[in-house]
């Protein structure tokens, strides 16, 4: 269903039919698969084949969130941080980032610098910045190098044992003169 959907509303092999599309995603949706529910979040959200619907999209979102799809997961954080909801923010910002959500990743680690929706943790903070080397994204490697300044070398070779990059934290050390 989602790949039928997926064909339709991208026009694979037949003419573009979004509305057609949906009614193959609110299928999928319909039997708990969270990326047809991701899908309908969104066509709910853009008014895609069908009318704008906010109680919808928040639904859906929801949905797909509960089932594990990251970008889902990160929208929906995007959400309550939108209403100041730190805690619950935070909350679905780690779980997209466990998830592997680059992007969540960054605003985790900057939440736990900042202690925000959370309790500060330098750890945690340099730990998710060097996660995203996993994706192959080292935007955030001048970030934990930062961070790590003031920090203590076991404190940074624990966020590196936590990341699975034990040789980016020595790397860390070394830059910053900690080891």
């Amino acid at each position: 269903m989602r790949g039928l959907g997926f064909m339709l509303a991208e026009g694979m092999g037949t003419t573009a039919n979004r509305a057609e599309a949906n009614e193959w995603f609110q299928r999928g949706a319909e039997l708990g698969d969270g990326y047809c529910a991701y899908n309908m979040a969104l066509a709910s959200r853009e008014g895609l084949g069908m009318r704008r619907n906010a109680k919808e999209f928040l639904a859906y979102l929801r949905q797909a969130a509960d089932a594990g799809v990251p970008e889902a997961c990160a929208l929906l954080a995007d959400q309550y941080n939108a209403r100041d909801e730190e805690e619950d923010a935070f909350g679905w910002y780690l779980t997209a980032a466990q998830a592997g959500h680059v992007p969540a990743m960054w605003v985790v680690a900057a939440r736990y610098e900042a202690g925000l929706g959370t309790g500060e943790d330098k750890v945690q903070a340099v730990r998710w910045l060097l996660q995203m080397m996993h994706r192959g994204n080292g935007d955030g490697f001048h970030e934990a190098l930062r961070i790590a300044r003031g920090m203590s070398a076991d404190d940074v070779r624990r966020a590196g044992e936590l990341a699975d990059r034990t040789p980016d934290a020595e790397a860390i050390l070394h830059v910053v003169g900690n080891t």
